[in-house]
C-alpha cells in the first residue's frame, strides 16, 4: 500500500492515511508541508525537500570567475573603467591600452582575491559540519551518515554535548518526562539552558524499535528564519501490517492465551481491568452520548470483529475461529475520538460498531454474556502512544501501568439484561439491538460518577484530547545549531534540513541600509562624470576649430590634413574620453572597503567598550555603517533592560485591596499614604496572601535548577538556598523567588506535576494547560489541578489586557495601587484566577485545542479568540510592584546626547506613570519642561483636537523647552486617523526635546521611526533595544543598536552594532562616530582632489598640442598613480586619523554637533577641495611652462627640457603635492602615517620612477635620472609645493583660528553653563540627580546650576 503527499492531486487516500483517518481540511500547497516520520512511504510519496547540505560560499571553482567578474562590475566606477578598457583597445589610443588594463586588473584582482579567500574558508568550514557524522535511524537500523545525507523525515538520534545537525521536532527523550535541555549560544548568543518536551502522545516513546514502528505524519509551516515562532501538528495512524482486512486470512491461536491472561489491555487510552477466565475476546465499542461525552464500550462478540476499511458495509462482519482472538486484539486500529467544535458547521462523531458476542462453550452451545465497560467522558491518556503496543510481550503490563494515570481504570457493571443473557441454554437468540439500548442507559447514569471518581484522584484526562493528533510549537522544536545538554540522548525528526533550517535562513538575512556618505559618493561621481564630459567636448570643439582655422596646417612635421568624417570624429571623441577618464579615481572602491572593514574592528577591540561583567566585547555586525554613528540626530530607545538593568526586584505587591510591602521575606502592610515608614510588619498570612503566593509560584515558565548549567525538575524538598531559578523573563523569575522567600517554594517540574512547598508541606499540582504570553496579549496563563481534583486558571499581565477580564474582586483598589506603584516607577502586573468545573474546562480546552492544530492563515486570531474565552470572568486576587533598577552612566549618558544635539525618544511597553518616572530619574524629561500629554484617548476627535491645542501652544511659545507624552491609543490615532492628525503630531515632535511613548507595541515603535525619518530635514536617526520587540525600530533606523541583555539576542543579531551597556553609547558615537565619519569624508574627497591635480594638466597640455591628444605623462604614471604612489597614505589615514582625542570627545559633546548633516561632505566642501585641486593644478603646469619658455635650459648639461622630461617633471611635483597635503590636512601624526607618506610613498617613487627610467627602452630612458642631476629641478620643485600648500594652510588657520570661527565656537558651549565660562568637561560621575525637582552638573571642580529650561 502506498500513500500520496501530493496534495490536492490524489483522493483516493488509504483507511488510516491524514485525509481519509482524520476527515480534516487539508493545507494548501505553499502553506505548510507534510512529511512523514521515518522518512517517505512509496513511489507515489515523493516530497521534494532540500537535502541537509550547507552551502554558506558563494562560489564554486567554475562559477567563481564569472560570477564575481559579474559582481564587481555592477559597480559603476569597475563598468566605467571597464568601458574605458573596451574603447582603449578598439580604437587608435593616444595611450598605451595597458594604462587601462592594469589598474582595473589590479583592483579586480585585489577585490577577487580577498573574495575568493573569504569564501575558501567558508567552504573549509561548509565541508566540517556536512562531513560530521549523524546516528539516523532507518528502516529499524541504526546507522552513522554524513550530515550532509540527512533527509526530511529520518530519525536523527543526538547524544549529550553532541549540536543538532537540522532542525528536528523532538520525538523521544532519555528523561522519563520527556523533556531535554539545550542551549542556542550559536543561534542567538544565549548561553542559559533552555528546555524542549516532546509532544504529550509521544512522551513513553524512547526506544528506536518503538519510533520505527510509529506510522506518523507531521504538518509543519514552511521554512521561516523566525527562531521564536513554529507551529505545527503530528499526526498517528495505525500500522499498515496491522490494519484489519476482511479479506485476509488470519492464523489461528489458542483461546487459552486470552482466558487465562491477566494483563490489563490498553487500546486507544482504554484501560481494561483483569479479565476473568470466563470473559471471552474483547473489541471496542464507542458511543458519542452527546456533544461534551465519549464513551466507550467493550463487549464480547461471537467472532464478529469490524474492520477499518469498510465500517458501514453489509460484510463488515466475518466469521472467525476463536483461536485468533488474540491477533485480533493485538491488531486492534487505534481509533480517533473526534470532539465537538461549536464554531464548526457539521459536528463530528466516530465510532466503532459493534454488537453482542457470543461465547462458544464446548459442548457446542452459544452463550450470550455482555460486559460493559464505563468509562468516563475524557479520551485517552495523552501520554500514550497511538502505535499498537505489544500485548503478548512480558513488559506490556508495565507499560500499560506506566502510561495509565488511573489507578482504577474500568469499572465493570454487569446489567439485569446481561444476568438474563448469561442464563440462556444453547442456541438462545437474544435481540441485540435491546441490549444495546439497556446497556446505553447503564452508562449515561454511571457517567458523572465515574468522572468525580477519577477527578476526585486528580487524574484528568481532557476529552478534548485528540490522542492521535498533537499541536507542534517552538517547545518541541530542536534548531541546528543549538547543544545537547544534561540529557542522555534525544530522537526527532528532521523537519527543516541544510539551507531551509532556520539558522541558515537568518544567515541570509543582510542589511540594505546605506550611509549617507555612500550617497554622497554617488552624487560626485555623477557630478565628474558631467567633468569629464564637459572637457571631452570642449577639447573636441576646440580641436575642429584650430583645424577649420588651419593654424598647423603649414607645419610639414604633422603631416596631410585628415578630412572630418564620422569615423574621425568618433576616434577622435573617444581618444579625448581615453585621455581623461583618469579624472574618477579607480582605485576609491577598493581603498573604502578595506579602510571601513578594519576600522570595524578597532571598535570590537576598544577596550572601553568591554565588560567585564559579562565578558562581552562591542560587536560590528557590519562596517558599511561605520560613518553613520557620526551623524544621528535622533535616538529611539527602549526602557526595560537599554536604561535599566531588567534585573528584577519584588517591592511592593496589593492584595485583596490591601498594599503591602515585602522585605527579605518579610510582609509589611502599608498604610494609605503608601509611606513605607509607616508599614505594620505581619506575623502571618491571610487565606488571600497564601493564595496571591501560590498564584505566583505555578503561574510562570520558570526551570529551576541546582548548580549552574544543571536543571533539576526531582520534585523532592531540596534546600530552598540550593534552587536555582531559569527563567527567559526576569519579571517571572523576581515573582517566583519573591513566593519563595515568603514561604510558597516552587520546587521543580516533573512531567506534567508541578510541586510547590508550602507550609512545609509538598503540594503537587497538574499541569493542564498554558496559554502563552506574546507581546499581543499581554499576558499568560497555567490550568492547574490539585491534589482534590480542583481545577484553577491563574492569570498574570498587564493591567490593560487582564482587567477588562475581571468579574469579580478589588478591581478600583488595585487599580490605585497600581498607579502609586507606578509613580515609583516599578513595573506592574495583575494577578487574577479562575476556578473551572470538569465541563466547563474540557468544552473550553477543546476549542483551544483544536485552535492548535489550525495551521490556516488565521491562526494566530484563531487561538487568541480561543485563550480570551477561556480567560474570561475573572476574579482579581491583586497585583504586583517589581522594581528595575538605572543602569550605570545612564544619566550623564543622556546628558552627554543632549549636550551633543540628538533628541532622546523613549519608546516602552510600559505604563505612562511609570516611563515618566523613569524618564524624571534618569535625566531624560527634565522638571522645568513644559509637559505635553497626548495619552488616554478613545476617539480621533478628541486626539486630534488634543494635538491642535498642543500645537498652537509650541508655535507660540517657540523658546520653551518640550516634553511629549503620548500613548499607544492615542499614537494610534495621530498616525493612522487622517493627514491633519499627521501633521500636528510632527509639528509638536520637532518642537519638543524630549519624547516618551508608552504602551507601544513592536509595530508601533517602527511607525514612530519611520514617522522621523520622514521630517523635512530628513535627521539621521538610531535606535537601541536589548529585546525581540525592539527588532523592528531597530532595523527600520538609519543605525540600528542591540543591547546584550537578558531578553535574547534578537535584537543584537538584528542591529547594526552591539554592546553590553547603554553607557557605552557616550563613546561609541563621540570618539568612534566622530573619528569614522572624519576619515571617510576625507578620504572620498582626497580621492577626488588627488584626481582633479593628476589629471587637469592633462587638459591645459591640450591648449598647447593643438588638442591632437598627446599625452602629458608616460605610460607607467597613469597606470601607477592611483593603486601605488597614492593610496598607502590614505589608507593610513582612513584608519588612524584623529582630529581630536578620545576624552576630549567625550569632555566636549558639542563638538559631536559640528559635524553633524553631513556637512564634511556637503556641496561647499566638495568644492573647497576640488577648488584647491584646481589651484594646484595650475601652479604645478603653468609655472614651469612660463618659465621653460623663458630658459629652456634646466639640466647640467646645459641642454633644455623636452616634452617628455616636462610631463616627468610636472608628474613629480603632482606625487609631492598630493602625498604632502593629506600630511597638512592630518591632525594625528604618527610614525606610521608620516613613514607612509614621505619614506614609502614619496621616496619610494623616487625610486621606481628612476629604476624604470633606467631600465626602460622606451622615450622614458634616463630622463628621470637627468633630472635628479638638475639643481633647477629641486629647486623649481620646491617652490612649487610652497606655492600650492601654502594657501591651504593660510586657508586652515583662517577657517579654524579667527575671531568668528572662536565665536561660534563659544556658542556652542554656551547652553551648557554661565557664559563666562567656555570650558565645559563632563565626566562619567559629573552629572548626579540630587532630587526628583532639581539637577546639578559638575563642570570640572565647580558646580555650577543649571539653568531652568523654561
Amino acid at each position: 500500500m502506498h500513500l500520496s503527499t501530493s496534495i490536492g492531486k490524489d483522493n483516493n487516500y488509504p483507511p488510516w492515511s491524514y485525509a481519509h483517518y482524520k476527515g480534516n481540511r487539508l493545507s494548501a500547497v505553499g502553506d505548510t508541508r507534510i512529511l512523514w516520520v521515518g522518512g517517505d512511504y512509496g513511489p507515489s510519496s515523493k516530497p521534494q525537500f532540500r537535502n541537509n547540505r550547507i552551502v554558506t560560499s558563494k562560489y564554486t571553482i567554475w562559477s567563481f570567475l564569472p560570477k564575481n567578474l559579474f559582481e564587481q562590475f555592477r559597480r559603476i566606477a569597475n563598468f566605467y573603467f571597464l568601458c574605458m578598457t573596451v574603447i582603449s583597445l578598439t580604437i587608435e589610443s593616444p595611450v598605451e591600452p595597458l594604462t587601462s588594463v592594469l589598474p582595473l586588473m589590479f583592483v579586480i584582482a585585489v577585490t577577487a582575491l580577498k573574495q575568493s579567500y573569504e569564501d575558501w574558508l567558508r567552504h573549509r568550514s561548509d565541508n566540517e559540519v556536512n562531513c560530521a557524522l549523524v546516528t539516523v535511524i532507518r528502516k529499524g537500523i541504526v546507522q552513522d551518515i554524513k550530515a550532509k545525507d540527512v533527509h526530511v523525515g529520518d530519525l536523527v538520534r543526538i547524544m549529550s554535548d553532541a549540536d543538532v545537525p537540522c532542525d528536528l521536532v523532538l520525538l523521544s527523550s532519555s528523561n522519563s518526562d520527556g523533556r531535554c535541555y539545550v542551549t542556542t549560544a550559536n543561534l542567538d548568543g544565549e548561553t542559559n539552558l533552555k528546555t524542549l518536551v516532546c509532544p504529550r502522545i509521544l512522551r513513553n516513546l524512547s526506544q528506536p524499535g518503538q519510533l520505527t514502528r510509529l506510522k506518523a505524519q507531521i504538518e509543519c509551516e514552511q521554512p521561516t528564519p523566525d527562531l521564536y515562532k513554529f507551529f505545527g501538528k503530528i499526526e498517528i495512524f495505525p500500522n499498515e501490517a496491522n490494519t484489519w482486512d476482511a479479506n485476509s486470512p488470519l492464523e489461528h491461536t489458542s483461546i487459552k492465551s486470552v482466558r487465562s491472561s491477566q494483563h490489563a489491555y490498553d487500546f486507544d487510552g482504554i484501560a481494561l481491568q483483569t479479565m476473568s477466565a470466563s470473559s471471552a475476546d474483547i473489541t471496542l465499542q464507542q458511543y458519542c452520548i452527546d456533544n461534551d461525552i465519549t464513551l466507550r464500550r467493550a463487549s464480547i462478540l461471537d467472532g464478529n470483529v469490524p474492520t477499518n476499511h469498510n465500517r458501514d458495509s453489509s460484510s463488515h462482519r466475518t466469521r472467525m475461529d476463536r483461536g485468533i482472538h488474540l491477533q485480533c486484539i493485538n491488531s486492534v486500529p487505534l481509533d480517533v475520538t473526534s470532539f465537538i467544535n461549536e464554531h464548526a458547521a457539521v459536528n463530528q462523531r466516530s465510532s466503532v460498531g459493534g454488537a453482542a458476542a457470543r461465547k462458544t462453550t464446548q459442548e457446542g452451545c452459544d452463550e450470550i454474556q455482555n460486559v460493559e465497560c464505563i468509562v468516563d467522558a475524557v479520551v485517552a491518556d495523552p501520554d500514550l502512544s497511538k502505535s499498537n503496543i505489544n500485548r503478548n510481550g512480558p513488559s506490556f503490563k508495565e507499560q500499560a501501568s506506566k502510561s495509565s494515570l488511573i489507578t482504577g481504570d474500568v469499572n465493570f457493571i454487569q446489567t439485569e439484561a446481561d444476568e438474563a443473557t448469561s442464563s440462556q441454554t444453547c442456541g438462545s437468540n437474544v435481540n441485540s439491538v435491546m441490549l444495546r439500548e439497556t446497556v446505553k442507559r447503564s452508562i449515561v447514569s454511571k457517567q458523572e460518577s465515574v468522572l468525580e471518581t477519577r477527578l476526585g484522584a486528580g487524574q484528568f484526562d481532557s476529552e478534548f484530547q485528540d490522542t492521535n493528533s498533537s499541536p507542534l510549537g517552538t517547545e518541541n522544536l530542536l534548531l541546528r545549531g543549538a547543544r545537547l545538554k544534561n540529557t542522555e540522548f534525544v530522537i526527532g525528526c528532521a523537519v527543516y534540513t541544510g539551507q531551509e533550517t532556520k539558522l541558515a535562513l537568518n544567515s541570509k538575512l543582510t542589511s540594505n541600509k546605506f550611509s549617507t556618505v555612500e550617497k554622497s559618493i554617488n552624487s560626485f561621481l555623477l557630478f565628474f562624470l558631467g567633468l569629464l564630459l564637459t572637457e571631452v567636448a570642449v577639447s573636441l570643439a576646440f580641436k575642429y576649430a584650430v583645424e577649420i582655422d588651419g593654424k598647423y596646417s603649414t607645419e610639414s612635421y604633422l603631416g596631410e590634413k585628415n578630412d572630418i568624417n564620422v569615423s574621425a570624429v568618433l576616434q577622435d571623441l573617444f581618444s579625448f574620453v581615453i585621455i581623461y577618464n583618469y579624472i574618477i579615481p579607480i582605485s576609491l572602491y577598493v581603498t573604502i572597503e578595506t579602510q571601513k572593514f578594519i576600522g570595524s574592528l578597532f571598535l570590537t577591540w576598544d577596550i572601553e567598550l568591554y565588560c567585564e561583567k559579562t565578558n562581552q566585547p562591542a560587536i560590528c555586525n557590519t562596517s558599511d555603517l561605520n560613518e553613520e554613528l557620526g551623524q544621528v540626530e535622533y535616538l529611539f530607545t527602549d526602557k526595560t533592560g537599554t536604561l535599566t538593568e531588567n534585573t528584577m526586584w519584588f517591592r511592593r505587591c496589593s492584595i485583596a485591596g490591601i498594599p503591602y510591602l515585602e522585605d527579605r521575606g518579610k510582609m509589611f502592610q502599608l498604610l494609605a499614604d503608601g509611606d513605607e515608614r509607616n508599614s505594620i510588619i505581619l506575623d502571618t498570612f491571610t487565606p488571600e496572601m497564601e493564595h496571591f503566593l501560590l498564584a505566583l509560584a505555578l503561574c510562570h515558565s520558570v526551570q529551576v535548577g541546582i548548580g549552574k548549567g544543571h536543571t533539576n525538575n526531582n520534585t523532592n524538598a531540596n534546600p530552598i538556598a540550593s534552587l536555582d531559578y531559569q527563567a527567559s523573563s526576569p519579571d517571572e523569575k523576581a515573582l517566583v523567588e519573591a513566593s519563595a522567600r515568603c514561604g510558597v517554594v516552587f520546587l521543580g517540574e516533573e512531567g506534567d506535576s508541578m510541586s510547590v512547598m508550602m507550609k512545609g508541606r509538598v503540594c503537587h499540582y497538574r499541569k493542564l494547560n498554558t496559554l502563552e504570553f506574546t507581546s499581543d496579549r499581554k499576558r499568560m496563563s497555567v490550568v492547574v489541578q490539585d491534589e482534590d481534583g480542583q481545577i484553577w486558571l491563574y492569570c498574570k499581565g498587564a493591567e490593560s489586557s487582564v482587567i477588562p477580564l475581571t468579574d469579580a474582586g478589588p478591581v478600583n483598589d488595585t487599580l490605585q495601587h497600581i498607579a502609586d506603584f507606578a509613580m515609583r516607577g516599578l513595573r506592574t502586573l495583575i494577578v487574577c484566577y479562575k476556578k473551572l468545573s470538569v465541563k466547563e474546562y474540557s468544552k473550553l480546552a477543546a476549542q483551544v485545542e483544536q485552535s492548535r492544530q489550525t495551521l490556516s492563515s488565521q491562526r494566530v486570531s484563531i487561538i487568541a479568540a480561543s485563550y480570551d474565552k477561556m480567560e474570561s470572568s475573572l476574579t482579581l486576587l491583586g497585583a504586583t510592584g517589581v522594581e528595575d533598577q538605572l543602569q550605570e552612566g545612564v544619566q550623564e549618558t543622556l546628558e552627554s546626547l543632549r549636550a551633543a544635539g540628538i533628541k532622546v525618544w523613549i519608546l516602552t511597553g510600559d505604563k505612562v506613570e511609570t516611563a515618566v518616572n523613569i524618564s524624571f530619574s534618569c535625566g531624560h524629561l527634565k522638571p522645568g519642561a513644559q509637559q505635553l500629554y497626548l495619552t488616554g484617548h478613545k476617539s480621533k476627535e478628541s486626539c486630534l483636537q488634543t494635538l491642535q491645542i498642543h500645537r498652537n501652544q509650541v508655535s507660540r511659545e517657540r523658546l520653551e523647552h518640550y516634553g511629549l507624552v503620548v500613548d499607544g491609543q492615542s499614537l494610534y490615532f495621530a498616525l493612522n486617523t487622517s493627514d491633519n492628525h499627521l501633521e500636528a503630531f510632527q509639528d509638536i515632535c520637532r518642537a519638543c526635546t524630549a519624547v516618551i511613548c508608552c504602551r507601544m507595541s513592536p509595530l508601533q515603535k517602527c511607525q514612530v521611526v519611520q514617522l522621523v525619518k520622514g521630517f523635512p530635514e530628513k535627521p539621521i536617526t538610531a535606535a537601541i533595544g536589548d529585546g525581540a520587540n525592539d527588532v523592528s525600530m531597530i532595523q527600520e533606523a538609519h543605525v540600528g543598536l542591540g543591547i546584550m541583555g537578558k531578553e535574547g539576542r534578537q535584537a543584537v543579531r538584528s542591529s547594526d552594532f552591539a554592546f553590553a551597556r547603554f553607557k557605552f553609547l557616550r563613546r561609541i558615537l563621540f570618539v568612534h562616530g566622530h573619528w569614522y565619519y572624519i576619515r571617510v569624508a576625507t578620504l572620498v574627497q582626497y580621492f577626488f582632489y588627488k584626481n582633479i591635480v593628476f589629471i587637469t594638466p592633462q587638459v591645459y597640455y591640450a591648449f598647447s598640442n593643438g588638442f591632437s591628444t598627446q599625452p602629458l605623462y608616460d605610460t607607467m604614471f597613469l597606470t601607477c598613480y592611483n593603486v601605488l604612489f597614492t593610496s598607502l597614505p590614505i589608507l593610513i589615514y582612513g584608519l588612524f586619523e584623529q582630529n581630536h582625542p578620545a576624552q576630549t570627545l567625550l569632555d566636549y559633546p558639542q563638538v559631536y554637533k559640528n559635524i553633524r548633516r553631513n556637512v564634511l561632505m556637503s556641496w561647499s566642501s566638495f568644492f573647497q577641495w576640488i577648488t584647491f585641486g584646481v589651484w594646484h593644478s595650475v601652479v604645478l603646469y603653468f609655472v614651469p611652462y612660463f618659465m621653460l619658455l623663458d630658459n629652456p635650459v634646466v639640466f647640467f648639461s646645459n641642454t633644455p627640457m623636452e616634452m617628455i622630461a616636462f610631463g616627468t617633471f610636472i608628474f613629480h611635483c603632482v606625487v609631492c603635492v598630493a602625498n604632502l597635503k593629506l600630511v597638512l590636512k592630518s591632525h594625528y601624526w604618527t610614525w606610521l602615517f608620516l613613514g607612509s607618506a614621505l619614506l614609502v610613498t614619496i621616496c619610494g617613487f623616487i625610486l621606481v620612477t628612476a629604476i624604470y627610467s633606467i631600465v626602460t627602452t622606451t622615450s622614458m630612458a634616463y630622463v628621470y635620472p637627468v633630472l635628479l642631476g638638475s639643481c633647477t629641478f629641486w629647486l623649481l620643485s620646491l617652490i612649487l609645493m610652497l606655492a600650492c600648500l601654502v594657501p591651504d594652510c593660510i586657508f586652515s588657520v583662517l577657517q579654524n583660528y579667527t575671531p568668528a570661527a572662536y565665536a561660534k565656537l563659544q556658542k556652542s558651549w554656551k547652553g551648557f553653563g554661565k557664559k563666562k565660562y567656555n570650558h565645559y568637561s563632563l565626566n562619567r560621575s559629573d552629572v548626579q540627580r540630587s532630587s526628583s525637582r532639581h539637577e546639578s552638573v559638575s563642570f570640572n571642580s565647580l558646580n555650577v546650576q543649571r539653568l531652568s529650561c523654561s
